[in-house]
């Protein structure tokens, strides 16, 4: 089973109990680093050292990017990593079953 990932223009963040730290690979190359303090279907506020930072058309790109190779995509904001770990596994058998 071969799993593809898509780092281009991608938020990644890692989760925990009080903040959520924050890398983005923005479309230009730049990475900027800091905390997630907002987020809606159509952007992302990352505080950094400099400010605030609203992320709109890096996830637009990435939204586009899943839709167009089919790629899934989970809202993990309200879940644990049990329940993603779960969502997971069941998009991959759905997928493996359709083959």
């Amino acid at each position: 089973m071969r799993i593809k990932t898509a780092l281009w223009g991608l938020l990644l963040a890692a989760w925990t109990t009080t903040a959520q730290a924050a890398i983005v690979y923005l479309t230009d190359g730049s990475r900027v680093e800091g905390t997630i303090v907002g987020a809606t279907a159509r952007d992302v506020q990352v505080h950094t050292a400099e400010g605030t930072l609203t992320i709109s058309a890096e996830v637009a790109a990435a939204r586009k990017l899943f839709e167009r190779h089919d790629w899934p995509s989970i809202d993990v904001s309200r879940r644990s990593i049990e329940e993603t770990a779960a969502t997971v596994l069941n998009i991959l058998a759905e997928r493996e079953h359709q083959v």
